[in-house]
């Protein structure tokens, strides 16, 4: 009984750790897409602030979570 009860333990300790680094992978490749494209429209000289910043964030961050659900999900 002790065995089965780590076994869960240690299961549940591993899907947890997928997840966090799935998420923290995630957040860190929305942030290098919305750096890039605050620099693109700086180096065209338009107007970039910090509102457009964090809804380039949100979106890269959806559509990264969108791809991966469905790479997860077996729809790709």
């Amino acid at each position: 009984m002790e065995c089965k009860k780590l076994f869960n333990m240690e299961l549940f300790f591993a899907v947890v750790l997928v997840i966090l680094l799935t998420i923290t992978i995630l957040i860190v490749f929305s942030f290098i897409i919305a750096k890039i494209t605050e620099f693109i429209f700086k180096w065209k000289k338009r107007q970039f602030s910090k509102k457009n910043f964090w809804q380039t964030f949100v979106i890269s961050l959806l559509i990264c979570l969108i791809i991966s659900g469905m790479v997860c999900g077996g729809v790709l």
